[in-house]
């Protein structure tokens, strides 16, 4: 687990015009080891054949996240972001969402309870997620589910090394789990108006710069 934090001046003015607004977390990434069946494999083959006699379009918005994925691999942003194929679930993808669930609803956990009470909120949100299609596709056996789930308890037992929830310095966070927006429009006008988003697992206030934000992002992965 990586806590990254950065710091943003003009909090209220940056915070109105990136319009923030409560969302639900969801996660990609280009370097995800997936299993694909025989199945999942004609699924993809029978949607691609579709996808390719269609007219590819600019993308009407971006994410960091696109991005990335672009510059990685172009072809696996056009199966991914464009063509938008279907992908198996993956343990390195359900992992981050779980985790970044149980961090985001920890807020909702008096303050006093919270280290205590982590690692049973984790197993809830698994607990909600969990059902045996998913849980077949993804494990081989129960001690497999059972590894995967050590595993992120220990990436919780990292987040609470790095940061104590139960006093932060700033206080409660001001936002979690936000939507940020902006448009880049050339002033040439070469290409389209382009909407830029992202998530943002969570917003601080400063305790050291006056009129500033700590945006806080939580790495499950490899920081990038």
């Amino acid at each position: 687990m990586v806590l990254i934090v950065g710091t943003v001046r003009g909090a209220l003015v940056g915070l109105r015009e990136t319009r923030l607004t409560a969302g639900r977390l969801r996660s990609s990434d280009a370097a995800l080891a997936m299993q694909f069946t025989q199945k999942d494999l004609q699924d993809v083959a029978a949607a691609a054949a579709i996808k390719r006699k269609m007219k590819l379009e600019m993308p009407k918005r971006l994410s960091p996240t696109a991005v990335t994925a672009f510059r990685e691999c172009p072809q696996s942003y056009l199966f991914r972001n464009l063509w938008k194929l279907p992908e198996p679930p993956s343990k390195v993808l359900e992992k981050g969402i779980v985790v970044h669930d149980t961090l985001d609803k920890m807020f909702e956990i008096p303050p006093a309870e919270r280290r205590e009470r982590l690692h049973d909120t984790l197993r809830d949100v698994w607990r909600a997620r969990r059902n045996q299609a998913l849980v077949e596709s993804l494990f081989a056996s129960r001690d497999e589910e059972r590894e995967w789930g050590l595993e992120c308890l220990h990436l919780l037992d990292n987040y609470l090394a790095m940061e104590n929830p139960e006093l932060l310095p700033a206080g409660e966070p001001l936002a979690r789990e936000a939507w940020a927006s902006a448009t880049l429009a050339p002033a040439d006008g070469a290409v389209p108006e382009l909407n830029m988003v992202g998530r943002i697992d969570r917003i601080d206030s400063c305790v050291d710069e006056e009129d500033s934000l700590a945006i806080i992002d939580y790495k499950t992965g490899r920081a990038s």
